[in-house]
């Protein structure tokens, strides 16, 4: 996922240079249902933080991984800058 909405431009411009030094992580994966891929990877025993939510860019879960990385599963929808307004 590329650094951008929500984040302001000051914000992400901030998060690809802390990228770019390696000195931040993270790690976004687009699917294509994120509601179905949160009950298939529930029922293998993921834990997740976050159950599928709407958000103006796609709907979202967030979990961890087993040292305790974020992960961010989305399922993207076309958005607009003034959908984060």
């Amino acid at each position: 996922m590329k650094p951008g909405p929500p984040l302001d431009e000051e914000g992400a411009d901030f998060h690809r240079r802390q990228l770019d030094k390696g000195q931040a992580g993270g790690l976004g994966l687009a699917v294509d249902d994120c509601r179905k891929t949160y009950e298939e990877l529930t029922a293998k025993g993921v834990m997740f933080l976050q159950e599928p939510a709407e958000r103006p860019y796609g709907v979202e879960a967030v979990m961890r991984d087993n040292q305790g990385n974020w992960l961010v599963l989305v399922e993207p929808k076309r958005f607009s800058p003034g959908d984060f307004a």
